[in-house]
């Protein structure tokens, strides 16, 4: 009788390719909005080969990329309350802010839950 590997739980590659993802996931999110750009790109780069591993980095990429998107607005729009003539692009940059935050923290929650599902099936 043949047994799968599947019988036996995730191998110890496995295991060690969810621990980088998960670690860099948890950087991305404990880091300060200033340190979230080069941590993204620890966590965009971080290698993958298991598909269940690969589709937890995307979603969570998928969603720091609106984040860092809408942080960037927030910068933008905070650039332009500096100057009087520009209030109504300042008000257009913050409402299109505001709107991807919205979009950012629907996305980082479903990060956050397939980050927990990863946990309870990779834990060492």
């Amino acid at each position: 009788m043949l047994l799968s590997q599947c019988s036996f739980g995730p191998s110890a590659a496995q295991k060690a390719e969810a621990g980088r993802i998960g670690r860099a996931i948890d950087a991305l999110r404990a880091a300060p909005n200033s340190a979230k750009r080069e941590l993204f790109g620890a966590l965009a780069s971080a290698s993958c080969e298991t598909p269940e591993l690969c589709q937890l980095k995307r979603i969570c990429v998928a969603g720091f990329t609106v984040h860092l998107r809408a942080l960037r607005e927030t910068a933008h729009a905070k650039a332009l309350l500096a100057e009087p003539s520009a209030q109504t692009e300042a008000a257009k940059a913050l409402d299109t802010a505001r709107a991807q935050l919205t979009e950012a923290a629907r996305e980082l929650a479903q990060c956050a839950d397939a980050q927990g599902a990863t946990i309870r099936k990779y834990r060492p």
